[in-house]
């Protein structure tokens, strides 16, 4: 019996000091977000945001760094756009069919922008910081003016992992250099991106949890009844 006890403790031992966790998908005001690695990403935003959008450096308590595939896909009231240095990917068509959009301001930070990005938008300027060092193919529409931080020399080193030079990168768009990168405006407005009008989430809260815990409670449960077993046994 104290041998069978003791084998199966040793295995539930073994089993919790494997670190992993289980999350799902958690909406706070226009935004649900993915936990991974105790960072978040925006995987879907309500159609109904509008106006100047600055993306939330957190959500449920983690910091954003990422915006995932089609996250913003037709959000058409969308204006503006301001996107923290926290964030580091833009997924691919993350703001495609955004037709409201028309500037984008990147923040030191940011490094990869996604293939298609802002396919079917209507941005005509947009803020490249000179930490972006991926560009997908196709990242934006027609005529648009980049302001950019670095120099052209800078510009060519840009990855382009799919295929294309920085031509079909930038598809016609009217390049300046050695610009500066506005500060995006941070806003506590309830009707700001990540606030509900209420002032409260809205939405499930964010559920991620870690089992090697429950396992490690549990553990101490076990070794409890173990210990009083193996007294009863002895005696």
């Amino acid at each position: 019996m104290k041998k069978s006890l003791s084998i199966i403790l040793s295995a539930l031992i073994i089993f919790a000091a494997i670190p992993f966790s289980v999350s799902a998908a958690s909406t706070e005001g226009y935004f649900t977000y993915e936990i991974s690695g105790g960072q978040a990403t925006i995987t879907d935003v309500d159609e109904e945001i509008s106006g100047y959008v600055i993306v939330p450096e957190t959500l449920g308590g983690y910091p954003v760094t990422a915006i995932g595939a089609q996250a913003f896909q037709y959000c058409s009231k969308i204006t503006k756009l301001g996107v923290p240095g926290c964030v580091k990917t833009i997924g691919k068509l993350a703001f495609g069919g955004t037709a409201g959009l028309t500037e984008v301001i990147l923040s030191s930070g940011v490094t990869t922008v996604g293939e298609y990005c802002f396919d079917y938008s209507s941005v005509i300027k947009i803020y490249l910081p000179l930490s972006v060092d991926t560009i997908g193919y196709a990242a934006w529409d027609g005529d648009v003016a980049v302001f950019y931080e670095g120099t052209e020399e800078q510009l060519q080193q840009i990855n382009r992992p799919n295929k294309g030079n920085i031509t079909d990168i930038f598809r016609g768009a009217n390049i300046s250099y050695n610009q500066s990168i506005p500060e995006i405006e941070n806003s506590s407005s309830p009707s700001q991106p990540g606030n509900s009008d209420d002032g409260n989430d809205s939405g499930n809260n964010d559920i991620s949890f870690n089992i090697g815990d429950i396992f490690s409670w549990f553990i101490s449960f076990i070794t409890f009844i173990w210990n009083f077993i193996s007294q009863l046994i002895s005696a």
